[in-house]
């Protein structure tokens, strides 16, 4: 016969069992990767940035719950260069550093070294279809426009050598951008790298321009072929009397001829950094001419430029534009 001692004795040790399966069934579920299981999560956030060390773009962004508009940038040829020029070693997870309600959100703090720069980051993950992925894993970069392709340098900006499309946006890993444009007079001021931080909301990039030695000398070439044609008779743009003063007339009716070289040396040639133009100003006394005297007899004399001209370095060659 069983006590009612022994009876809650039994009751308590069912208890207990049931108390064991039900955990134990809880963390079966977690080890499977639910969304209880911040060990998947941080797993997975691992074999992300060792996918980028190894330079393996397909395998990183097969873990990416979004999906970039184009991966014309997210490729192993891009990402061997990135990780090139700035390795990423010393890869380290740390803990889940916050979590939805529900468990299906949570961001994990992992850090690397990327070049020679430490940098560490609250990766966000999603749980979605039975696995973790990162919420990005490629950054959605914004370069400003300002939209004029014959005023802006941005109009001819490239990121490793591809072409950026008319609304400035580019999907990349993160890492170092190798900028540049389709003009071989316009380099591109270094830009900052693409950090992990940048996974979780994106990149402004703002790029400023430089114009190199060749691409000064063509400016100067360009303005001195644009003068020259100004002094040939038959073929005068028409602002250029706007430009040469003629004693006694105008380039047509004295029948200026250019006779020798033209000295830009009183010029300077000035870049905001911004455009694709560089404009050239200043004077220029005593080029050397043939034209006609009072007499209409032509003979040796000289005229007078005052410039202030936007000469184009997108086009090869520039050119003196209005």
């Amino acid at each position: 016969m069983i006590t009612v001692g022994a009876g809650v004795a039994v009751l308590l040790v069912i208890g207990l069992v049931a108390g064991f399966l039900w955990l134990k069934g809880d963390d079966d579920a977690g080890q499977q990767g639910g969304p209880a299981d911040a060990t998947a999560a941080r797993d997975v956030a691992k074999s992300y940035l060792e996918a980028l060390a190894r330079g393996d773009a397909e395998a990183a962004l097969a873990l990416s719950d979004n999906q970039p508009a184009t991966t014309d940038l997210l490729t192993d040829e891009v990402l061997e260069k990135q990780i090139k020029r700035a390795p990423i070693t010393d890869i380290q997870v740390g803990d889940v550093t916050e979590r939805s309600d529900d468990g299906t959100r949570v961001k994990v703090r992992v850090s690397a070294r990327i070049g020679n720069q430490r940098q560490e980051s609250d990766l966000p993950m999603v749980y979605r279809d039975g696995q973790w992925k990162l919420k990005n894993a490629f950054v959605r970069s914004q370069a400003s426009f300002r939209g004029n392709d014959d005023m802006y340098a941005e109009s001819l900006l490239t990121f490793f050598g591809t072409r950026v499309p008319k609304s400035g946006t580019i999907y990349v890993f993160p890492g170092p951008l190798e900028a540049g444009t389709t003009s071989k007079f316009i380099e591109v001021v270094p830009l900052r790298q693409i950090v992990l931080d940048d996974l979780d909301g994106g990149a402004t990039l703002d790029p400023t321009f430089s114009v190199n030695d060749a691409g000064r000398k063509a400016a100067e070439e360009a303005l001195r072929a644009f003068l020259t044609k100004c002094l040939q008779p038959g073929s005068r743009p028409e602002r250029c009397n706007g430009i040469i003063s003629v004693p006694g007339g105008d380039l047509e009716s004295k029948k200026v001829a250019l006779a020798g070289p033209i000295d830009l040396s009183r010029v300077t040639f000035d870049y905001d950094g911004r455009s694709r133009r560089m404009i050239a100003i200043g004077d220029i006394p005593d080029i050397p001419v043939i034209m006609n005297d009072l007499d209409g007899v032509p003979g040796p004399d000289t005229v007078h430029a005052i410039v202030r001209e936007n000469i184009d370095l997108g086009v090869d060659p520039p050119v003196v534009v209005e």
